[in-house]
């Protein structure tokens, strides 16, 4: 019989190698938790690089500036540190003019850089900024009626922006009926495809 699975080069779990890593707590200890910040800021340093020949047209959430901002906003939430959500700005403002009017999902479309700008934009205490892309980002779902239904390019994709913002806000800015009515759509669409 053949060998259904790789086999595994790696030790057995031995609860006395992790004692440097972690206290009696659980918790990091702080010579590992430097380590980790060490080499953060040195795979920063690296992908920064490397983001000078990246596209600059390219303002998704999944392979562009959109997503280099939710990084930045990440570890900003991590380390409080105030340079990292003014490096998140740099990248959302450029993602914000990349915007294509064509697609409405988070990671390829233009509901991922509207809604980690407003996130950005709440977190730096400008609502009125805020509240725009808040208004920008609901009023896509206008945009093409016959999106798909998926995470990538579809009404999936919007949804997570949605829940994205209001997960951020720690408030409903996005009002419930309306998420509630792309989820409406989305089954009345796969009752619709069944049926062929």
């Amino acid at each position: 019989m053949a060998q259904r699975a790789f086999p595994n080069p790696y030790a057995d779990f031995n609860k006395s190698l992790a004692e440097g890593y972690f206290d009696a707590a659980g918790r990091l200890t702080p010579e590992f938790s430097q380590r980790l910040t060490n080499k953060i800021r040195e795979l920063l340093q690296q992908m920064e690089r490397g983001l000078k020949s990246a596209d600059p047209r390219d303002g998704t959430g999944y392979t562009g500036w959109a997503g280099i901002a939710v990084l930045y906003l990440h570890l900003y939430d991590v380390f409080g540190d105030p340079v990292y959500l003014q490096l998140a700005h740099g990248y959302v403002k450029q993602s914000l003019n990349c915007l294509t009017k064509r697609s409405i999902t988070f990671l390829c479309g233009d509901a991922g850089p509207l809604a980690v700008a407003a996130v950005l934009y709440h977190k730096m205490n400008n609502e009125k900024q805020a509240e725009d892309c808040i208004t920008r980002l609901i009023h896509l779902n206008k945009i093409d009626p016959h999106a798909p239904n998926e995470m990538l390019y579809g009404r999936i994709g919007y949804i997570y922006a949605l829940l994205f913002v209001n997960k951020n806000f720690g408030v409903e800015k996005i009002p419930q009926s309306h998420i509630q009515q792309i989820c409406e759509t989305i089954l009345t669409s796969g009752e619709n495809l069944a049926r062929k």
